[in-house]
């Protein structure tokens, strides 16, 4: 199960739709805005990057620690339980999910003193408190703890079809080893129908691969992980580099403007139609075995989630202005509470 993402617990439990996460912020909806519950989520993948820095920990041990916080709250809402201590404990839960394991100790200390310099002083300092918290997290997790990243997939797609992944001594063999075991990484179906590695994609070079890997990286600051498969989302964040890498774009438009010149050409005189190489940008896409609406609504996603942290940008910076807001949101919900058993008696 853990080499095969179609039979993982995350493809068939964890794939979440956007009405159950519009449940999951329905309470805190009543005490913050939306832009506030999104800048919250914002905050702590950023507080987790930065514990996880310190800690020397890959950035897989980061995204896996923000999609068990994103998960953790699909369920629980920041009013109600400490979200601190929950972005410590993830990334305690994370490092050994991804076979880097640290110290109790450690994760306390570092991310007590890094919860400290945006304002936050009330991160308990004594193990147990993180202990007991990873009991509750493991709870909610249901114990699903096999992670499946677009990393990986993004890697197999240059492997297979990069311009320079063939001879470039930045493709190391693991990512080759990556490329032949495509299906077993959640990259189910990705080779072109007509050609299979073969074909090779000009604009993808290792620019353009770097670009997808920072926007991949981006999208863990959004529950987009929680929405899609992350062999989508590796697509996607190829399409986007492929429009953001200004050499590529500037190709990509060149062969339209080529593949609209043979149009006209093949409806004045009537021949046979002119079919671009497999190997174009334009005909790259078509060519997979994926839903292309289903990538343009990722694609879209990911474009939200840029002006969504745009948005939020200056609340996600004030530190001290987040911690309050949480404390204004607890204490609300605190207050409505006793209304409420007030009321009832």
């Amino acid at each position: 199960m853990s080499a095969n993402y179609w039979a993982s617990t995350q493809c068939n439990n964890w794939l979440i739709d956007r009405a159950q996460l519009e449940l999951a912020r329905h309470e805190d909806r009543e005490y913050a805005s939306e832009t506030e519950c999104a800048a919250i989520g914002i905050f702590f993948a950023n507080l987790i990057s930065i514990v996880c820095k310190r800690l020397n920990l890959r950035q897989r041990v980061v995204a896996s620690a923000c999609v068990l916080f994103s998960r953790f709250f699909c369920k629980n809402s920041y009013s109600a339980v400490e979200p601190f201590l929950v972005c410590a404990t993830c990334v305690y839960v994370a490092a050994k999910v991804e076979e880097s394991p640290i110290h109790i100790k450690s994760a306390v200390a570092e991310a007590a003193r890094s919860f400290q310099e945006v304002g936050f002083r009330a991160m308990p300092t004594d193990n147990s408190s993180l202990a007991e918290m990873e009991f509750y997290l493991l709870e909610e997790m249901e114990f699903d703890m096999i992670l499946f990243h677009p990393y990986r997939s993004l890697l197999a797609i240059y492997d297979a079809h990069g311009s320079d992944s063939s001879d470039s001594s930045a493709t190391s063999s693991a990512t080759a080893a990556l490329g032949i075991e495509a299906e077993a990484f959640g990259v189910r179906g990705l080779e072109s129908i007509e050609t299979r590695s073969e074909a090779r994609l000009a604009e993808l070079d290792q620019h353009v691969l770097q670009m997808s890997w920072l926007v991949l990286n981006d999208a863990y600051r959004s529950n987009l992980p929680l929405l899609y498969p992350p062999y989508m989302l590796a697509l996607a964040a190829v399409w986007i580099a492929l429009t953001l890498h200004t050499p590529a774009y500037e190709r990509i438009n060149a062969t339209l403007e080529s593949m609209q010149q043979h149009r006209k050409q093949h409806q004045q005189a009537a021949l046979e139609e002119i079919v671009p190489p497999s190997g174009e940008a334009l005909t790259f896409f078509a060519s997979l075995n994926v839903s292309l609406p289903l990538l343009a609504e990722v694609v879209q996603s990911l474009l939200e989630a840029y002006q969504r942290q745009s948005q939020a940008a200056k609340l996600v910076a004030d530190g001290p202005g987040m911690v309050k807001l949480l404390e204004r949101m607890r204490h609300a919900r605190r207050t409505a509470l006793l209304t409420t058993n007030a009321q009832g008696r």
